[in-house]
């Protein structure tokens, strides 16, 4: 995948997302806020994330990381059981955190040590996306803050984030042509 293929696949996302919120009302906000308390799909997701995870803990070539493989894998396995006994709420909130970083990691490498014109729009918005994902893996419960703040006051807030995702998906989109 080139860096500009990226940037208009990453621009028509960013445009369906914002053109999507635009038809959003408080009965998605109430039904957005149960999918963030399903158990069960926290489960699923949280658990493809932690295997994900694991298959790149394995896979690297890193020899800083060769001697402390097992000890990570057994720390971030006690990690992982203790969220699904303990920390079940907001489970899937704290799994898409990882897929989140976990995917991002994988798509920065397309544009990795290219002097391309949309490399630094596409990695900012990446690494936005990064500090976001830090952000609700640590506070998960910040995401139903976030819900309620967005469908709050005639949805004034979704709009402003769905204006911002229309305008940066056509300037991606832009760039690339």
């Amino acid at each position: 995948m080139t860096l500009t293929l990226l940037a208009m696949l990453l621009g028509a996302g960013l445009l369906a997302f914002g053109s999507g919120c635009l038809l959003l009302n408080e009965k998605h906000g109430e039904a957005s806020l149960k999918i963030l308390r399903n158990e069960r799909l926290g489960l699923l997701v949280f658990t493809v994330a932690h295997l994900w995870f694991f298959l790149n803990l394995w896979q690297t070539d890193a020899k800083e990381c060769e001697d402390f493989k097992l000890v990570l894998t057994l720390f971030f396995g006690f990690a992982f059981v203790g969220c699904i006994l303990y920390w079940k709420d907001f489970l899937i909130v704290r799994g898409i955190a990882v897929l989140t970083v976990l995917s991002v990691h994988r798509l920065l490498q397309i544009g990795y040590m290219s002097d391309h014109i949309l490399r630094p729009y596409v990695s900012g918005l990446f690494y936005f996306w990064i500090v976001l994902s830090l952000y609700f893996g640590v506070c998960p419960y910040r995401a139903r803050d976030l819900v309620h703040a967005l469908f709050r006051n005639n949805r004034r807030r979704l709009k402003t984030v769905a204006g911002c995702s229309i305008f940066y998906g056509v300037l991606l989109i832009w760039l690339a042509f």
